[in-house]
């Protein structure tokens, strides 16, 4: 099967919580949903494949953990 992609670049940045930057994308727009990944995965590995589907009619909110993913240099 092949792989989706969303069609609108999604909203990131990185908030502060606690002395900490904390990496964030939300995608789409509509109820929030939020989605925390596991260990030893980012937002990109756990989500992916469910992402485009979510974000058709949810605001998909996707928070990174500190030290997971390519953001984890911040």
């Amino acid at each position: 099967m092949p792989e989706t992609t969303d069609t609108a670049p999604a909203r990131t940045g990185y908030a502060p919580v606690n002395g900490l930057k904390l990496y964030y994308e939300i995608h789409g727009e509509g109820q929030p949903l939020v989605l925390l990944h596991g260990a030893f995965s980012a937002i990109g590995t756990s989500f992916q494949h469910v992402l485009p589907g979510l974000s058709k009619t949810r605001q998909v909110i996707g928070l990174e953990m500190q030290a997971h993913g390519s953001h984890s240099r911040h």
